[in-house]
């Protein structure tokens, strides 16, 4: 379900550990660059079980939170959740920070909740655009999940919609 990420000098040789319990599914892993800014990359991580079963029984939910790096993995950081939703009204969460959904949810982590994963293109420079939630942890409920959108590679981010509806 998890895994360690490590990043290479530029000649590929020497190995160093960047950031512990990277969230993976089948062999897929929740990284992912954003194309139009080298160096920034987003990763979801394992941040605890929903319960305190060890093992985790087979309905334990994974509780997941949303890293960015802007230096190639060198440091790594929570994404700064909006001031303000969409309506304009302020968000009020202490502490929380904004999560969103990866590579491995649009796979089925998520059991019957598939959301796509971060959006970036090359050309867009600074763009990302994604779904997610405010929150301690990425939540799977249909209505909690939102559209965000940051124009300066994941510095600071916009609620573009509430609730993430089906067209």
């Amino acid at each position: 379900m998890a895994g360690n990420l490590y990043v290479s000098d530029t000649a590929g040789y020497n190995f160093a550990e960047s950031l512990r319990n990277v969230v993976n599914y089948n062999n897929w892993w929740d990284v992912d660059i954003v194309h139009s800014l080298e160096g920034t990359y987003l990763a979801n991580v394992m941040a605890a079980w929903r319960d305190d079963s060890n093992p985790p029984s087979q309905n334990t939910q994974l509780l997941m939170k949303t890293l960015i790096t802007f230096d190639n993995g060198k440091r790594w950081q929570s994404l700064t959740p909006p001031l303000k939703d969409s309506t304009g009204a302020p968000v009020n969460c202490t502490g929380c920070t904004l999560n969103l959904f990866g590579l491995t949810t649009w796979l089925g982590i998520g059991g019957e909740s598939f959301y796509g994963d971060f959006y970036t293109a090359p050309n867009a420079v600074g763009l990302i655009l994604a779904t997610g939630n405010v929150g301690d942890f990425l939540t799977f409920e249909r209505e909690t999940v939102n559209t965000y959108m940051s124009r300066d590679g994941g510095m600071s981010w916009e609620e573009l919609r509430k609730k993430f509806d089906s067209l």
